[in-house]
């Protein structure tokens, strides 16, 4: 089942590859990046004796170029590839090269596959199941530091092929989230992987309706993609069509396996001989088993595979027992046994079982666990940072609104202030023209001696001081200094204001500045400093000038004299 597996070693580029191999053959079959897209896909595509030309031509690339990253990748394709084929010495020396060169230059991609296919090799051809978890771990940690998920998943899922072959289910969770993780990024390769393992899992706790619902999949994932796997395929239909009573579908399906001997992995062609001997044992056939038990000795000899050496050496002594031949029986009994013992002692066992519960109880379960942590959290931070930014651009629209209104309601005032000052200039004119025939000496008024007319009169006086001699002007201009001009007192004085303005002293004079403010700073061409400004009209300090102005007017001078200047040049 792991020699299936060992293709997914393929560093994550060959899945993402630029162009299918097809046509990368007939865009440039000799350049560097070409080669390593073609030798990958190859790879994936389980084309084995392909995907060693293609690498070894990689190879030769790298080495003339002196280019490390090409022997690299050159080297992970022919381990890989080799190993599959069974050229352990070969795929040996090839993995070894490109862990030393991965380590060289520090890639965690590559890392991660050739820890993979040291998996593979301690498995497949060394039957070191401590060794394969031991490379695995390596894998699985180098793959989340470098956040390489598609890698994980594919060593997550070797993993569970672990269990299967120690007849364990628990493979099971790690195959089906290889299955969730194949769909959700459309990667036919782990959908493949995913359902594969799965029926595997299924087939072990005797589930064979779900199975072949899993296996069916994986079929036409493979007939879609051009697997180059149907021997295992249809092995293991036949395997779970077997175990499910349903025994001459099973032996089509083994012969149909079998056809494919000539393309397939020779471990699968071992298993699909060890497969169809099981079911013609079970039907007690045990001549008719010999044929295919053999074969299976001969290919694990010929190909130096040990994966399924054990179970052949068991089924071989059962015929042989079954025929009467004890001396064979106990040959391969003895033989069984010494396989039995040189992989699985007391001590690999403990280590295997703490290794499997490291990793069950801590590693992935806490893995998962902080994952889904890490996405609630970045999940809350990326609500916190939009909330902030629609309150930002909230807070930014509605200040933009209030400057637009208050940018209109100031150019508003500013254009009725003007409107003001040519009314106010058409009345100077008036007053002039009444007080133009009388005496230059204010008229005396007393108190007794008030009435509507004299009132009016002192007002159109009054008024005269303020428009023609501006006598606002004055700093210390008060109450008592204005009564003595006409002669009166302060209290006549202030009731006539009080009478024709509605003011009281101090606003009626501060009203006439401010006027005067406006037609300063409505003109353009005045660029007088504010301070000076506010001394000339008499005002004692600049801050009265500032809180009188802003009263009167709703802005402050200087916010006034920008709106003036700008109704100005809009109005060119």
């Amino acid at each position: 089942m792991l020699r299936r597996s060992a293709f997914f070693g393929g560093a994550s580029t060959a899945v993402h590859c630029a162009l299918p191999f097809e046509e990368a053959v007939t865009v440039a079959p000799d350049e560097g990046e070409a080669l390593k897209e073609l030798s990958m896909s190859l790879l994936r595509k389980l084309d084995y004796p392909q995907t060693i030309v293609y690498a070894c031509k990689l190879d030769a690339l790298g080495a003339a170029l002196n280019n490390t990253e090409y022997q690299l990748y050159a080297a992970i394709c022919m381990g890989q590839a080799m190993l599959i084929l069974d050229r352990q010495d070969s795929a040996k020396m090839y993995l070894d090269k490109s862990l030393e060169l991965a380590a060289e230059r520090r890639d965690d991609q590559a890392l991660c596959s050739i820890y993979n296919g040291l998996g593979l090799y301690a498995s497949n051809v060394e039957m070191d199941y401590y060794g394969t978890i031991a490379h695995f771990f390596k894998g699985i940690e180098i793959a989340r530091r470098s956040s390489n998920e598609y890698i994980y998943t594919v060593l997550l899922v070797n993993l569970g092929g672990i269990y299967y072959l120690k007849k364990d289910p628990v493979g099971l969770k790690y195959s089906l989230e290889c299955y969730r993780l194949g769909h959700t990024k459309q990667e036919p390769f782990l959908i493949y992987s995913g359902a594969t393992n799965t029926a595997y899992m299924y087939y072990l706790l005797q589930d064979y309706g779900t199975a072949l619902r899993y296996l069916k999949e994986a079929e036409f994932i493979m007939e879609q993609n051009g697997f180059f796997n149907q021997s295992e395929i249809y092995n293991l239909f036949g395997n779970i069509l077997s175990a499910d009573g349903k025994e001459e579908q099973a032996a089509f399906y083994f012969d149909k396996a079998l056809q494919f001997r000539d393309q397939a992995q020779p471990s699968a062609v071992i298993n699909a001989n060890l497969s169809y001997a099981q079911l013609l044992i079970k039907q007690k056939r045990y001549d008719e088993a010999l044929p295919y038990l053999h074969e299976c000795v001969a290919l694990s000899n010929s190909r130096k595979s040990a994966i399924y050496r054990q179970e052949t050496l068991r089924l071989l002594s059962l015929v042989h027992e079954n025929r009467q031949d004890f001396g064979r029986t106990l040959s391969y009994y003895k033989e069984y046994h010494y396989q039995s013992d040189s992989i699985f002692n007391a001590d690999k066992e403990r280590v295997l079982s703490e290794l499997r519960v490291k990793y069950d109880l801590e590693s992935h379960e806490n893995q998962m666990q902080r994952q889904q942590l890490a996405l609630v959290q970045k999940k809350k931070q990326l609500q916190a940072v939009i909330f902030i930014l629609a309150s930002l651009l909230f807070t930014a629209a509605v200040l933009f609104v209030e400057y637009r209104r208050k940018n209109k309601l100031y150019l508003k005032i500013v254009k009725q202030n003007r409107g003001a000052m040519a009314r106010q200039t058409a009345l100077q004119k008036k007053i002039a023209e009444l007080t133009a025939g009388g005496s230059e000496e204010p008229v005396k008024y007393s108190l007794s001696s008030l009435s509507d007319e004299k009132s009016r009169n002192l007002f159109l006086q009054l008024e005269k001081l303020m428009h023609v001699d501006k006598i606002y002007r004055e700093k210390y201009l008060t109450k008592e200094r204005l009564a003595e001009m006409f002669h009166t007192n302060r209290t006549y004085l202030s009731q006539v204001i009080n009478q024709h303005t509605g003011h009281k002293f101090t606003t009626y004079i501060n009203t006439h500045r401010i006027d005067e403010a406006i037609r300063i700073l409505s003109d353009p061409e005045n660029d007088i400093p504010l301070k000076a400004l506010s001394s000339d009209l008499g005002f004692n300090s600049i801050n009265t000038f500032y809180t009188s102005f802003r009263s009167v007017v709703g802005m402050t001078p200087s916010i006034y004299r920008e709106k003036a200047i700008r109704l100005h040049q809009n109005n060119r």
